[in-house]
């Protein structure tokens, strides 16, 4: 839930927003990680969200600080020999939040080959530096086709997911 609410105030280019939000829930960041570890769960949860947010309002030491633990995190999931989607996106945040856009590409094709199928899930700013990359645009259409191919089994019209920054600023859809 919380990567939820930290990608909507990133979309929305309200990062400051979100680490106040984080703080006036949890008092401190250290009593977040406490009693909501991101090991709870596969991948690095809010950990990526967050990381962006620090950075954006310019604490890069924290930034450092949450990407490291993302590492770590990723680390421990792969000797344990996690594989799933949940795990590969976290990998695809990791890498574009460090700049590797090559691993995060890569990433982000064996979630797409791995069953990913969130039509929005790409549309953090996390992954703003992907934007230029012709295969991200490639596995946006792919991840695109498969979502539609299943609404249209539902008999529903193709998705047309609209991130609250777009809707605000351009009145545009993203067009699979």
């Amino acid at each position: 839930m919380l990567n939820d609410i930290g990608f909507f105030f990133n979309v929305n280019d309200d990062s400051q927003a979100f680490v106040d939000y984080v703080l006036n829930e949890y008092g401190t960041l250290e009593t977040l990680l406490q009693t909501q570890s991101i090991d709870q769960g596969w991948g690095i949860g809010y950990a990526g969200e967050l990381a962006y947010a620090y950075l954006q309002i310019g604490e890069e030491k924290v930034f450092a600080d949450l990407l490291d633990l993302s590492q770590k995190k990723l680390e421990s999931e792969d000797t344990k020999g996690a594989n799933n989607w949940v795990v590969l996106l976290g990998e695809v945040q990791y890498a574009a939040l460090k700049g590797n856009i090559e691993g995060a590409v890569d990433a982000l094709q064996r979630a797409v080959d791995g069953g990913f199928r969130n039509g929005g899930g790409i549309e953090s700013p996390i992954f703003e530096n992907l934007r230029v990359e012709p295969k991200f645009e490639e596995l946006r259409q792919t991840l695109a086709s498969y979502v539609d191919e299943e609404r249209a089994k539902l008999g529903m019209e193709p998705y047309l997911p609209v991130s609250a920054l777009d809707d605000q600023k351009k009145g545009a859809v993203w067009q699979p």
